[in-house]
């Protein structure tokens, strides 16, 4: 069972019905819903990208702005670094099996054997842009040495049906077109439907948008027995929405829009204000022209001749003046307005909208509380989404092994702190629980409140215990070193004064003194 990459995707202008397939007509039926759905919900999905991307089409409304200059489009990434604030939140560190502190080498074999170090951050940012992404599990290869393939797609080029009850994929579809030069697929529309315990895959030629372009075929079944190997990834869900939404709202694109506006109008101003209109009175045509009568550039008139107007036939001297331009404050008001609007919606401090309290810097505290409610966003995305790398993580192991370990179905996802924390206040605060008696200062959750990663702290761990063999080999040492030294020194003793006393006790006899003894009383 190998899954399907979207690494060379392009966009397909035809809905992929599959009317001549030899499927059943179950299997028919899901495929042409879901390929339905598939391109119902494109549109959606290109508008948040744009979005995010800053190349949203600005609505002008035609009052303000002359049809000339409406060309101008300003661009805000105010989208951009809401979403981003909270992909850089949701950062996996590892799984735990329950009751475990440390996290399991097994499972983050198969993580890093798929290099989700680096697809994860990209499959938390499609799901906060697009509302949902999908992992896609398969049978490994060399490429992943031998540990289950783990893809993760976007909802751009595949659909699943969700059974609610059971809380998983009951189907899916997955379309795109394969540009992969050294693939043999190369040049075709590739499209794979994921039904219960079985992978269908499908071909035909690129259509392009034609409509009379060849039919689909199927290439080859995969009968695995299993469920569709497919984990979806939503945000946002509600109970009459399981497919989730995007983090991109109608609040925050229409106070981008907003905001663009703003811009453009600030732009507008600028280009008829940024040099001050000026008025003469009383000059005639004759001094905006040159010698020859020809008329003087506009560049120089308004440089040049306005300052060397001389007296009429009258004497009278021109009268000179100029208009007052525009204030540029007025935009940027109405501009940090929007900027503490869009700070609400996205729930980030106003200092990561470039909105800056005057006064003294703010203190360790007012700057984690700035960030408490981005923590908390966070911090409920971290239970979603760790839900489906759980979830992940056991149909990965159910396609290696061939079946899941009882506990396996309690896998926890362990998390990076969404909090901002400072190494100095950090440190200070675990000390002082760490002397209170509060935690023990080896422990697991310790290290990881101190910053450190689940590597790192397997590595302290195993430092620690080569450190604490090293301690208990020397003491050893030490003790036998100085048992010796007491031997020692109580041999020498014997032999300079074997009968010496000491005062007030009686000197031990020698063996053959008592011996001796014994044989003169006999």
């Amino acid at each position: 069972m190998v899954p399907l990459s979207n690494a060379f995707f392009a966009p397909i202008a035809t809905f992929p019905q599959f009317p001549d397939l030899n499927l059943s007509d179950d299997e028919l039926g899901m495929a042409n819903w879901l390929a339905m759905r598939l391109f119902e919900q494109r549109a959606y999905f290109e508008l948040r990208w744009l979005y995010y991307d800053a190349e949203q089409r600005m609505r002008d409304l035609g009052i303000s702005i002359s049809p000339t200059l409406a060309k101008i489009r300003p661009a805000l990434g105010w989208t951009m670094v809401g979403v981003d604030a909270l992909v850089h939140r949701t950062v996996v560190e590892g799984f735990r099996f329950p009751g475990a502190t440390d996290v399991d080498d097994d499972l983050m074999g198969i993580w890093s054997a798929n290099n989700l170090d680096a697809e994860a951050p990209m499959t938390h940012l499609e799901a906060f842009v697009s509302g949902r992404a999908y992992n896609v599990v398969g049978s490994g290869d060399d490429s992943t040495n031998g540990q289950p393939l783990i893809t993760s797609e976007s909802p751009m080029n595949m659909a699943v049906q969700w059974d609610a009850r059971m809380r998983k994929v009951a189907g899916g579809v997955q379309v795109y077109y394969d540009g992969d030069f050294s693939s043999d697929m190369y040049g075709a529309e590739v499209a794979a439907l994921y039904v219960p315990g079985t992978t269908i895959h499908m071909a035909r030629e690129a259509s392009f948008g034609n409509p009379m372009a060849a039919r689909w075929e199927v290439t080859s079944r995969d009968d695995h027995g299993f469920d569709p190997p497919i984990v979806r990834m939503a945000n946002r869900q509600r109970l009459t929405n399981r497919d989730g939404a995007s983090e991109i709202g109608a609040a925050w694109m229409s106070t981008t829009d907003s905001a663009c506006r703003t811009l453009a109008g600030m732009e507008v101003s600028r280009e008829l204000h940024a040099a001050p209109r000026r008025y003469a009175l009383g000059v005639t045509e004759s001094a905006f022209q040159n010698p020859d009568g020809t008329p003087v550039s506009k560049l120089k008139s308004y440089m040049d001749m306005l300052w060397l107007l001389e007296r009429d036939e009258e004497g009278n001297v021109p009268q000179v003046g100029e208009f007052k331009g525009s204030d540029p404050s007025t935009f940027t008001k109405v501009l940090d307005a929007y900027k503490e609007l869009m700070s609400v919606h996205m729930g980030v401090p106003p200092s990561m909208m470039g909105i800056h309290a005057d006064g003294n810097p703010a203190s360790a505290d007012a700057i984690r509380a700035g960030f408490e409610e981005l923590t908390q966003r966070a911090r409920s995305k971290q239970l979603i989404l760790g839900t489906g790398w759980a979830d992940t993580m056991r149909m990965a192991l159910l396609i290696r092994d061939g079946h899941v370990a009882p506990d396996a179905y309690r896998i926890e996802t362990d998390w990076r702190d969404p909090a901002p924390s400072t190494p100095a206040g950090t440190s200070d605060a675990v000390t002082k629980q760490i002397t209170s008696g509060a935690i023990p200062a080896t422990s697991d959750v310790t290290l990881k409140r101190l910053g450190y990663s689940a590597v790192e702290r397997s590595r302290l761990a195993q430092d620690r215990d080569e450190d604490q063999g090293a301690s208990f080999l020397q003491e050893i040492a030490h003790s036998l070193t100085a048992k010796a030294a007491r031997v020692d020194k109580g041999l020498s003793n014997d032999v300079i004064s074997p009968a010496s006393t000491t005062s007030g006790r009686q000197a031990v006899p020698t063996p053959a003194e008592v011996f001796g003894g014994a044989q003169r009383n006999g």
